[in-house]
């Protein structure tokens, strides 16, 4: 599971930096601007960028601690590597992972309570439309 978030993640990622460089994504927000501009490394080849999940992964970001939003931004925006990561958020090299194991347990958790509260939400506006519909007959 969690190389299915590391993934969502790292599309937020390229979607952040898209944002940074004037790409067509939405808008740079506070958080994008935590890290400062980060650099767009092309391999000559453009993946594309799910723009709808790297809203809602930024979201589930925005939710997280700062200091997990800061090392979301140094891992998967900035693409540090661990030792930079460390550097820039003075923390050891070994807190590094487990704080991108954070992240991405964070994120599967608010996706999860999300995908939980739509499901009761769209559950109460069947059972509103069900009592609607015999007040009818």
């Amino acid at each position: 599971m969690k190389a299915h978030f590391d993934k969502k993640l790292r599309n937020w990622g390229d979607w952040m930096r898209k944002c940074n460089s004037g790409g067509l994504g939405f808008g740079s927000g506070p958080l994008a601007n935590l890290g400062g501009r980060a650099q767009r490394a092309e391999a000559g080849c453009i993946i594309p960028v799910d723009d709808v999940e790297a809203s809602k992964v930024d979201d589930a970001v925005r939710s997280l601690p700062i200091e997990l939003q800061r090392m979301a931004m140094a891992w998967y925006v900035e693409d540090l590597s661990v030792r930079e990561a460390a550097k820039k958020l003075s923390c050891s090299t070994s807190t590094v992972p487990v704080r991108v194991e954070q992240v991405c347990k964070g994120v599967q958790i608010w996706w999860a309570n999300k995908h939980e509260r739509a499901g009761r939400l769209s559950r109460d506006v069947e059972k509103t439309v069900s009592r609607i519909n015999t007040l009818r007959d």
